[in-house]
């Protein structure tokens, strides 16, 4: 063989190499190419020390999907798409998984989208304006698996991409397959997206770990797509949770799958086809279509969580929903974590459905029951809706009995948008009736109105009030203004406006408390972050007092070696603090008490100089999300026979609601009471996960039980001031997936409860100091709910009505959860099992006196 030859038989074989590997799509306008599909979306707790997953539920899909190229241009194919033969079915461990059938016919309108020949991206997207986007967000994730990013093989490549989930960047790498095909993996993480589909979710509240293969045949069309996702949500700022040895670790998540494989392809004009339409849109007609509306994957995914946010569907009856919740009030006590989240699902359907609240919370309202004014206060609150704060005013502030009516004031503070109506209620209270807790409450209104006429006009009148307590030496209404005014926030209250220099020496200990409050209200504000820190350093280096320049140390992050901490004031003291995590890794909260007792060297001096000040406050975290849910405050001392401090004060999620004088010095045991349930924080995003968008969520909830307790008598020299806290914070997370006919979802709620008492104690006439401090707990209960619900419907989209069955199991612990099963319509039916997951038994801690 002469070496010409040669060269042109290693030319034909390479040749022949280069063109069986295929370079870039290609289809043949009028062929139908038909895949089986078959996805798998579940939602279950994700345990993070084991690595393990609890029961859940799981959700399935299969359909046959047909896609046909109606045209060409020289850098995309058009192609039109519909699913049949649609089956959705939902399951839960060992369980006969559901099934529903939604026939064989298209699911909906057809669609259209655009394919770049050369890189295999989609591009537009089109759908008919009257289909229902409950189908086209199901017809999106099989048009999604289409899309992949065409690489040579040992070759990878970095490209921004738009799908369902975001906008990010995505990494291929391109392999030989068997028979000459070309296999594709396209992968990213969390860290590479830019932007979500919806707006609220960020790269912080999930993890992602999100893989595409996809395989092309040697003539240029996909023969199969198989989609990977984990998505595990609500872990963020993992790092700073607080870790305990035992409790609760799991947070939720969500795995999906996605498997399309080719079937058959129809040439032009035979038989079989699925897409029945002889009349298929080309680019020029599409362009000029009226009946269909031009989107992205990512656009459109946007559009229907927006949609999804607004929807007024719900599966629950709210009346049926409320008496079970005023049911549960005479089984639970009302912190249960099943009563607080069904509360919030309430406030939500009225916050959609404002119409509805008078007539469903009205009968309910008229009773005046205080036992559960609470829970009914929570669900108002939630709502947020003109029409709730209506009956909150009528039923709560109007209110001739005075608990229910402070219950009201008190959760006024967490109303987002305030009305005039409510804000002029609060303002004739606090005027008429000089309450305290109204004036608190106007400072977090004019911090949520939308009115800005309101907010200039409240301050300008805060401002006056202020110059005039100041001026008088109204030391209450001094502090009391200041309160109120840090509730209003530092990007309400104008820096300037606050009298610096005579607030920072004044000699009232409990207007300087409430000064370094609203003060430190400014240390996140990006002008005066470094004036607020320079002004507290100041107060921290020259206060004598132990308690302030104790706050101070923690508030600023000082050693003791920058503060001045030694309590010079009162050298003869005790003083001490306590914390206690309760919890595990993704959901726990922390206890604190701390006390102090000093008194001057000599108390058979004329003058005996004492304090005795307790402190206990709780920081909850959730998922990753911290606050701190409430900080109580009491404080009484004298200095050269002057009343140097005399306060009961308490803050709930950042906000002051209660600040009082100590009003009974009578040498009498005297307990005060503060019982309030308060919203904290609740977040919700949607992510799209393989198949379909899942939603997730989150939210906590504070009921405070405070209890004060003081017996002042200066007859003998003596105080003792105790704090009862009572908290319980309760809270719930969970996931749902919706596939139009039928949902499941797995929830995890539950509630912590403890106290750490502190009690401080001076008896001058014995020249004695001293104080216990007592830790009493509950096991607290977390419960892991899974559920699934189906949608009957006629016709396919009309006259739907969800039935319910639920599958419910609760415990602790990856595969350790006792499972229950019963049915119900229109309603989720409710168990409760209260897993003790640990049990500390109380313990004191008790300092003689010296």
């Amino acid at each position: 063989m002469n070496l010409k030859l040669q060269i042109l038989i290693i030319l034909a074989v390479l040749l022949s190499f280069v063109v069986s590997v295929p370079s870039k799509l290609y289809y043949v306008v009028g062929h139908e190419y038909v895949y089986s599909l078959h996805g798998t979306l579940d939602a279950r707790g994700h345990d993070v020390s084991a690595g393990t997953v609890t029961y859940g539920t799981s959700s399935a899909m299969d359909a046959t999907y047909a896609t046909e190229c109606v045209d060409e241009d020289d850098e995309k194919y058009l192609f039109v798409t519909n699913m049949f033969d649609t089956t959705v079915s939902v399951s839960q461990g060992n369980n006969p998984p559901q099934l529903r059938n939604l026939g064989d016919t298209p699911l909906g309108d057809d669609m259209y989208y655009e394919q770049y020949k050369a890189t295999g991206q989609l591009g537009n997207i089109w759908y008919e304006s009257d289909d229902s986007m409950e189908l086209v967000k199901i017809k999106l994730g099989a048009i999604n698996s289409m899309q992949t990013y065409l690489v040579s093989p040992n070759q990878h490549a970095t490209y921004l991409e738009d799908d369902p989930v975001g906008k990010h960047d995505s990494t291929v790498y391109g392999y030989n397959a068997a028979d000459d095909s070309l296999k594709i993996t396209k992968s990213f993480t969390e860290k590479n997206v830019i932007t979500f589909a919806d707006t609220a979710l960020l790269a912080k509240d999930v993890k992602i770990q999100a893989t595409t293969t996809t395989v092309l045949e040697t003539y240029g069309h996909i023969q199969t797509s198989s989609v990977n996702q984990l998505s595990v949500f609500l872990n963020n700022a993992a790092s700073k949770r607080l870790r305990g040895a035992e409790g609760y670790n799991s947070d939720i998540g969500s795995q999906g799958t996605l498997d399309v494989v080719l079937q058959i392809i129809y040439g032009q004009g035979e038989q079989g086809k699925r897409l029945k339409s002889s009349n298929h849109l080309n680019f020029k007609t599409l362009a000029n279509s009226k009946r269909h509306v031009k989107s992205t994957l990512f656009d459109l995914t946007r559009k229907h969580i927006e949609l999804e946010k607004k929807s007024k569907d719900f599966d629950f009856d709210p009346k049926e929903l409320l008496n079970e919740i005023i049911s549960l009030h005479s089984q639970f006590p009302s912190y249960d974590g099943k009563i607080v989240s069904k509360s919030h699902k309430l406030s939500k359907y009225f916050q959609r459905n404002p119409e509805f609240t008078h007539e469903i919370m009205r009968p309910i309202l008229e009773l005046g029951n205080n036992d559960y004014f609470s829970t009914l206060s929570l669900i108002l609150t939630k709502a947020g809706t003109p029409e709730a704060q209506d009956l909150l005013i009528q039923f709560g502030l109007n209110s001739v009995d005075p608990e229910i009516k402070n219950k009201a004031i008190v959760s006024t503070h967490f109303i987002e948008h305030p009305t005039l109506d409510l804000i002029q209620a609060l303002m004739r209270i606090g005027k008429k009736e000089r309450n305290s807790l109204a004036l608190f409450a106007l400072g977090s209104v004019l911090k949520s109105t939308d009115s800005e006429e309101i907010r200039s006009r409240g301050l300008q009148i805060a401002g006056k009030m202020l110059s005039r307590a100041i001026s008088s030496k109204k030391h209450n209404k001094v502090a009391n203004l200041l309160y109120s005014l840090a509730n209003a926030g530092s990007f309400v209250v104008p820096f300037e406006m606050i009298p610096i220099t005579t607030l920072a020496t004044y000699p009232d200990t409990t207007v300087k408390r409430a000064f370094i409050n609203l003060i430190s209200k400014f240390l996140t504000h990006p002008q005066h972050s470094e004036s607020a820190f320079q002004i507290l350093y100041y107060l921290a280096r020259t206060e004598s007092d132990y308690t302030i320049t104790s706050h101070l140390s923690k508030l600023l992050h000082l050693d003791a070696t920058q503060v001045q901490i030694q309590g010079s004031d009162f050298p003869f003291n005790k003083s001490y603090d306590k914390e206690l995590k309760l919890g595990g890794s993704t959901i726990s909260v922390t206890f604190k008490g701390e006390l102090f007792a000093g008194t001057n060297f000599d108390c058979n001096q004329q003058y005996f100089n004492y304090k005795a000040y307790a402190n206990a406050e709780a920081d909850i975290d959730l998922f990753g999300w911290g606050d701190t849910a409430f900080q109580a405050q009491a404080e009484y001392g004298r200095e050269n026979g002057i009343v140097l401090s005399d306060r009961i004060f308490v803050t709930v999620f950042g906000k002051t609601i209660y600040s009082k004088n100590i009003p009974y010095l009578d040498c009498q045991e005297h307990t005060y009471n503060l019982a309030h349930t308060s919203p904290g924080f609740s977040v919700s995003y949607t992510l799209f996960v393989s198949v379909i968008p899942i939603t997730f969520y989150a939210q906590a909830t504070l009921t405070l039980n405070l209890d004060w307790g003081w017996n002042i008598c200066d007859s003998d020299l003596s105080a003792m001031i105790e704090l009862i806290p009572g908290a319980i914070v309760t809270f719930s997370g969970g996931a749902e997936i919706n596939l139009f006919i039928i949902k499941g979802g797995v929830e995890l709620s539950g509630s912590m409860n403890t106290d750490i008492r502190p009690q401080g104690y001076i008896h001058g006439s014995l020249c004695t100091v001293g104080f216990d401090l007592r830790r009493t707990s509950t096991p607290f209960s977390i419960q892991l709910d899974a559920y699934y619900a189906w949608k009957e419907c006629k016709f396919l989209i009309f006259d739907c009505h969800w039935e319910n069955m639920m599958n419910m199991f609760s415990g602790n612990g990856a595969n350790q959860l006792i499972m229950i099963s019963f049915t119900k319509k229109n309603g989720k039916l409710l168990k409760h099992f209260n897993s003790p997951f640990f049990s500390i038994k109380s313990f004191v801690f008790h300092f003689n006196e010296f």
